[in-house]
C-alpha cells in the first residue's frame, strides 16, 4: 500500500478503494498504513480517506492512528510552500458530521485550534472564530479552548478581534483572564492586583 501512494497521486478508483478500506478494514496495522499513505496524496483524496478513518471509534484511544491523522491534516495546512493550503484545516472540520466522532473531538479539535492560533495571520485568526462557532457542545468548546490557550503558553496574547473575543467568552473563557492575557489596562482596574501595583508604583516614585 505504501508503494501505491509513493507517486503522491492515485487513480479515482484506487482513491475510492482506500476510502472504503478506511471505513471497513478490520486490521489496525493496515489502518495505520492507510493513515500514513493519506498524507502523501492530494488534498481532496487525502481528506476523503482521513474522514473515513475518523469514523473508526475503536481507534480513538489508539496510540498512533489519531496522531497519524493529525500529521496528515497538518501537512496539508503547512503545504509545500508554507501557507499554500492555509484554509484546509477549516475546510476539513467544516464537515459537521465529523464533530461527533471521538477521534475528532479528543484528538483533532485542540490541535487544529492550536495550529491556527499559533499561525497568527489574519486568515488563521478569522478561522479560529469560525471553529469556535462550529462547536455545538461543552466538550467540543473545551477542547478548542485548550488548543487556543496552548498556542499562547509562555507568550503574551495579542489583541484579538471582537468577534473572536466573543466566541472565546461564549465557549467558556472567563472575561477577566482573557483581558489580562491581552495586557489590557482596563482589565486590571478595580482588582486587588491592580490596586497593589498602583500602590507599589506610588511608593517607588514617592507620589
Amino acid at each position: 500500500m505504501r508503494l501505491l501512494c509513493d507517486e503522491k497521486f492515485v487513480s479515482i478508483h484506487l482513491a475510492h478503494t482506500l476510502e472504503l478500506m478506511a471505513m471497513t478494514e478490520p486490521n489496525v496495522e493496515t489502518r495505520n498504513q492507510i493513515a500514513c499513505s493519506a498524507r502523501r496524496l492530494p488534498v481532496l483524496q487525502s481528506f476523503a480517506i482521513l474522514k473515513s478513518l475518523c469514523t473508526r471509534k475503536e481507534d480513538s484511544e489508539d496510540l498512533q492512528i489519531p496522531l497519524l491523522i493529525w500529521w496528515a491534516l497538518e501537512a496539508k495546512y503547512s503545504g509545500p510552500t508554507g501557507k499554500e493550503h492555509g484554509d484546509t484545516i477549516l475546510s476539513f472540520l467544516s464537515d459537521k458530521g465529523l464533530w461527533s466522532q471521538p477521534i475528532v473531538v479528543n484528538n483533532l479539535l485542540s490541535r487544529s485550534m492550536r495550529r491556527l492560533a499559533s499561525d497568527g495571520s489574519p486568515t488563521a485568526i478569522a478561522n479560529c472564530t469560525k471553529l469556535f462557532n462550529l462547536s455545538t457542545s461543552p466538550k467540543q468548546s473545551t477542547e478548542l479552548l485548550k488548543g487556543f490557550e496552548q498556542a499562547f503558553e509562555g507568550r503574551a496574547m495579542p489583541r484579538l478581534p471582537g468577534d473572536l473575543q466573543l466566541a472565546l467568552i461564549n465557549a467558556g473563557y472567563d472575561r477577566l483572564p482573557l483581558d489580562l492575557r491581552m495586557r489590557q489596562t482596563t482589565a486590571f482596574s478595580g482588582t486587588a492586583a491592580w490596586k497593589a501595583i498602583q500602590t507599589k508604583r506610588k511608593n517607588f516614585h514617592g507620589d
